[in-house]
C-alpha cells in the first residue's frame, strides 16, 4: 500500500508541476532556517555535559547593590566555603590573569596565551583530563603550568614539552608538567594554559607600589578576577550552599572586610551555557535563553507559514481531485485510505524540500560561524547521526502537518457528492473571512513587521556610525603596543611626514574595555566609583576633546606618583564639585593615602557606545597603563602611510604583528552584535516575506484559474482589460491593506522596544513606516498583477472554446 501511494504521490506532484515547485521551495526556505536552528540548540546544549556529577558542581556568582551580576566573586570566598562548610566536598578558583599574555620558550618563541592560575583540584571538579602529567601534583607547586595540546602543538611542535619552559610576561617562569587532552565536549571553560594559584603571591609580592594593581588573593574587594566552584556532597543541596552562602555574607559584613555590599548565588554547571541571564565578566560568552527561544519563535513561525501554504493550495486544488477520491471511494476505500494517501504526498513533498533545504543550510551555516563574534569557537554544527534522524524525523513532521487539513477534508467527501463534481469543501463561500485570506493577512503582516524592524535596525546603526561623539574619530588610528614603550613608538612614528599627532591611552574609546578607579571626595571618606582612561599630554589635543576650564597634563614630567586628574562635566555634577572654574584646584583622592588634584575640566564626550549615557569620567596621567597608541594621519589614501607605519614597527618589535585599525572600524565592531541581529532580522524577513508572496503567487494562480471562463465572458461582453484586472485584484488589495493597518501598529511598538535599549537613538517616523508598507505593497501587487494582467489580456475565443 506504501508504495502504490508513493508511486501516486510521484505523479500527482508531476501532474502540478507548478504548485508542486512553489510547495517545494516554501517548505524549503522555512526548514533551512529550521535546520540550523536545530544544530545551534544541539550545539549550545552540549556545553559542559562531560564533567562527572555535573548537577553537584555549582559557580558562585555575585550582584552589586547597583543590580549588576557578575560571573566573578573574590579570591578569598573560595577560603571561606571550602573550609568552613561541611556541604562542600571540593572547590576550584580560576583567576583570569593571563589574556593574550606574551609567553616566550627557551629557544625565544614568543606567542599569545590565554589562561588561568588555578589550583590541583581543577582536575577533581571537572572532567578535563591530562594526556601526559601527574594531575594530583601537576599544579601543586609554584610556577609550574600544564598547557593545551593545541598550545603545545604550537610551542613545541611533535617533542613532548614536559619539563620545558614558558616565560609569561611580568608573570615568571614556569616548568611544563602536564598536556591537557581536548575535552570530550564543548566547555564555557576554554583556556591555553593553566598557571599554579600558589604563584600569585610571589607576583603579587613583586608588584611596585607605582604600578597601583588591585591585588587578587587576600583582597576581598577585587571581585573582577577570580571564579569559584564548588563541589556539594551527595545528598546536599542548592539550598544548603545557599544558606553558607547568606552565613560569608553575614561574616564579612561584621569582619568590615570590604566596601561592597556583595550578595552570592549559587549557578548549577550545567546551566551555564546557554546563559539563563547575562552576567559580566563571563569566560565563554555563551548564547542567552532569550535569543534561543527568539530564534525557535521566528522558525516556527517561518516553517508554519509554508505548511499553511501548502493546506491552502492543496485544499483549493481539492476540485480537481473529487471525481478521483469519489471514484476511490465509491470501489471501497476508507477515509483513512484517503488520508494516507494525501499525507504520503505531503510527506514525499517535504523529504523532497528537506534536500534542498540542506544545501540553502550550508550557506546559512556558514554565515552563522563567520557572522557571529567567534563564531568559529561558539558553533561546532556538526552534524552527527543523532542529527540526521533529528532532521528526517523534523522533515516528515512538517509533511504531516502540512498535509493534515487536506487530508482531513477530503477524507471526509461523499462518494455521490464527488462523482457529482461537488467537492462539499467550502472553497467558494462568500464570507469574507475565510482561514485562506486570514492566512495570507497574517503572512504579509509579519513580513511587513520585519521590514520596519530591518529598516530600523540599519538606520540606528547608520546613526550610530555617523553621529558625534564629541571627539574626532576620522583619519585616527588606534596600535596594539603589546608591551612596547608608547615614548619609543610614538617617538618613531611622530617623525613620518603624514602622522598629525600621537598620543598614549590605556582604552580606546566607545569600546568595551572600560577602566574604573575608586574617588574619595574627602580622605578615608566613602569611595565612589568613576569610569578612567590613562592617557598622556597630547590626548587632549590629538583626539579634539574641548578643555573648559583648567590646564591640560604638563609635558615630559617624569611619573613619580600620580599628581592630577582631569574630570568630565559629568563627574562635577555627580559629585557636587561646582562649577568647573571652582573644581580646578581642588583635591580628591585616589585611596586614603593617595591625594590628586583635579587639574582640568573637559566639556562632556561619548566614551562608550550610544547605548549607555554620559557617566562620569576622569583622565589620568599613568604611563605603566598604556597599552594603545593613537596616530592621526593626514587626509587623503591611506594606505602608503600604513605600509610605512607597518616598517617602523618592525625596526622596534620584530616578534609581534603590527596591529592597527582605524578608530572608525573600531567603533563598528564594538556595535557588532547591531550588526549581527541586522542581518539575522534582515535574513528573516527576506524569508518571511519570499514565503508570503509564494503563498499569495499560488493563491492567484489558482484563483485566476477558476475563473478563466468568467473572464472571457466578461470580456465577450465588452469588459476592458483594466476592469478585469481590477476585478481580479480587489480582494487580493483588500488583503495586502489590511496587513499593513494591523502590522504598522505592531512594528512600531517593537522598533521602540529595540530603540529603548540606546540613550541616543533615531525615532521611528514616516519615513521607515511608510517606506516598509509602500514597498510591501510593490512586492505584493507585483506578485498579483504578473498573473491577474496575463489572464486579463488572454483571448477570449481559447477560454470559450468548449463552451
Amino acid at each position: 500500500m506504501l508504495r502504490t501511494n508513493i508511486k501516486i504521490a510521484f505523479r500527482s506532484l508531476l501532474s502540478h508541476k507548478f504548485f508542486s515547485l512553489l510547495n517545494i521551495i516554501g517548505l524549503a526556505l522555512g526548514m533551512s532556517a529550521c535546520l540550523t536552528v536545530i544544530l545551534i540548540l544541539m550545539d549550545q546544549l552540549n556545553y559542559d555535559r562531560f564533567h562527572p556529577n555535573s548537577d553537584q558542581v555549582f559557580r558562585i556568582i555575585c550582584q552589586q547593590e547597583d543590580g549588576m551580576k557578575l560571573a566573578t566573586t573574590p579570591y578569598p570566598l573560595g577560603d571561606a566555603l571550602f573550609r568552613e562548610f561541611s556541604a562542600v566536598e571540593s572547590g576550584v578558583r580560576l583567576v583570569r590573569s593571563i589574556q593574550g599574555t606574551d609567553a616566550t620558550t627557551a629557544s625565544n618563541l614568543t606567542l599569545p596565551v590565554t589562561g588561568f592560575f588555578t589550583e590541583p583540584s581543577f582536575f577533581n571538579v571537572f572532567g578535563f583530563k591530562l594526556e601526559t602529567g601527574n594531575p594530583a601534583t601537576a599544579l601543586s607547586e609554584p610556577n609550574t603550568m600544564v598547557i593545551s595540546k593545541e598550545t603545545a602543538e604550537r610551542f613545541f611542535a611533535n617533542k613532548n614539552p614536559v619539563g620545558e619552559t614558558l616565560t609569561l610576561r611580568n608573570r615568571g617562569i614556569y616548568r611544563i608538567t602536564g598536556v591537557v587532552a581536548p575535552p570530550p565536549g564543548k566547555s564555557h571553560i576554554e583556556f591555553d594554559c593553566l598557571a599554579s594559584a600558589s604563584s600569585m603571591t610571589a607576583i603579587e609580592q613583586g608588584y611596585k607600589p607605582e604600578e597601583e594593581v588591585e591585588k587578587v588573593v587576600e583582597n576581598w574587594e577585587n571581585h573582577y578576577m577570580a571564579y569559584v566552584y564548588v563541589r556539594l556532597k551527595q545528598g546536599k543541596t542548592p539550598a544548603d550552599l545557599a544558606t553558607a552562602l547568606a552565613v560569608v555574607e553575614q561574616k564579612r559584613d561584621e569582619a568590615g572586610k570590604s566596601d561592597h555590599k556583595l550578595r552570592y548565588f549559587a549557578q548549577n554547571l550545567g546551566n551555564i551555557t546557554p546563559e539563563p541571564e547575562i552576567l559580566v565578566n563571563e569566560i565563554t560568552a555563551g548564547m542567552p535563553w532569550i535569543f534561543i527561544w527568539g530564534l525557535a519563535a521566528f522558525v516556527a513561525i517561518l516553517i508554519i507559514f509554508p505548511c499553511l501554504n501548502y493546506a491552502n493550495m492543496a485544499v483549493a486544488r481539492a476540485l480537481s481531485r473529487t471525481r478521483e477520491v469519489g471514484v476511490r471511494k465509491a470501489i471501497g476505500a476508507k477515509g483513512g485510505d484517503i488520508k494516507r494517501l494525501i499525507l504520503t504526498e505531503a510527506v514525499l513533498t517535504s523529504l523532497i524540500a528537506l534536500v534542498a533545504a540542506w544545501g540553502l543550510h550550508l550557506q546559512l551555516n556558514h554565515f552563522v560561524r563567520n557572522g557571529f563574534p567567534n563564531g568559529e569557537k561558539a558553533f561546532t554544527l556538526e552534524t552527527n547521526g543523532l542529527a540526521w534522524v533529528i532532521f528526517v524525523v523534523f522533515g516528515v513532521a512538517v509533511g504531516l502537518l502540512a498535509g493534515w487539513i487536506p487530508a482531513h477534508r477530503l477524507a471526509k467527501l461523499q462518494p455521490t457528492s464527488a462523482l457529482r463534481g461537488h467537492a462539499g469543501i467550502p472553497l467558494q463561500r462568500s464570507s469574507r473571512f475565510t482561514w485562506r485570506k486570514v492566512m495570507l493577512v497574517g503572512q504579509f503582516s509579519i513580513s511587513l513587521i520585519f521590514m520596519v524592524v530591518v529598516a530600523t535596525v540599519w538606520s540606528q546603526m547608520r546613526f550610530m556610525t555617523l553621529a558625534d561623539y564629541g571627539f574626532q574619530k576620522e583619519n585616527l588610528l588606534t596600535l596594539e603596543l603589546q608591551g612596547n614603550e608608547a615614548a619609543i613608538v610614538g617617538a618613531e612614528i611622530s617623525q613620518h611626514p603624514h602622522v598629525t599627532g600621537v598620543c598614549a591611552t590605556s582604552i580606546v574609546l566607545a569600546g568595551s574595555n572600560l577602566q574604573g578607579i575608586p574617588l574619595q571626595l574627602e580622605r578615608g571618606g566613602e569611595s565612589l566609583g568613576i569610569h578612567c582612561a590613562s592617557v598622556d599630554a597630547n590626548y587632549i589635543p590629538v583626539m579634539g576633546l574641548e578643555l573648559i576650564a583648567g590646564e591640560n597634563f604638563p609635558e615630559n614630567r617624569t611619573y613619580e606618583q600620580e599628581q592630577y586628574l582631569i574630570l568630565n562635566e559629568k563627574a562635577l555634577k555627580t559629585f557636587n564639585l561646582g562649577t568647573p572654574a571652582e573644581a580646578v584646584g581642588k583635591t580628591v583622592w585616589l585611596a586614603d593615602d593617595e591625594p590628586v588634584e583635579i587639574r582640568g575640566v573637559i566639556r562632556d564626550f561619548n566614551y562608550r557606545s550610544f547605548e549607555h549615557r554620559v557617566d562620569p569620567f576622569a583622565l589620568r596621567y599613568a604611563p605603566l597603563e598604556y597599552g594603545i597608541l593613537h596616530i592621526r594621519i593626514a587626509p587623503g589614501d591611506p594606505a602608503p602611510v600604513l605600509a610605512d607605519l607597518e616598517g617602523i614597527w618592525k625596526k622596534i618589535d620584530q616578534v609581534h604583528p603590527f596591529k592597527a585599525e582605524f578608530m572608525e572600524a573600531s567603533m563598528r565592531r564594538a556595535y557588532s552584535h547591531v550588526t549581527l541581529m541586522g542581518w539575522l532580522v534582515s535574513f528573516f524577513a527576506i524569508l518571511a516575506l519570499s514565503l508570503a508572496c509564494i503563498g499569495l503567487l499560488g493563491t492567484v494562480t489558482y484563483s485566476v484559474g477558476r475563473r478563466v471562463k468568467e473572464i472571457g465572458i466578461r470580456k465577450v461582453l465588452g469588459a476592458s482589460v483594466s476592469e478585469v484586472t481590477l476585478l481580479l485584484s480587489r480582494h487580493f488589495l483588500i488583503i495586502l491593506g489590511i496587513a499593513v493597518v494591523i502590522a504598522i501598529p505592531v512594528a512600531y511598538s517593537l522598533c521602540n522596544l529595540f530603540l529603548n535599549l540606546f540613550v541616543y537613538r533615531i525615532q521611528v517616523g514616516g519615513l521607515i513606516l511608510g517606506g516598509s508598507a509602500l514597498a510591501l505593497l510593490t512586492l505584493g501587487l507585483l506578485t498579483v498583477g504578473i498573473q491577474v494582467l496575463r489572464a486579463a489580456i488572454a483571448n477570449p475565443v481559447e477560454s470559450l472554446r468548449n463552451e
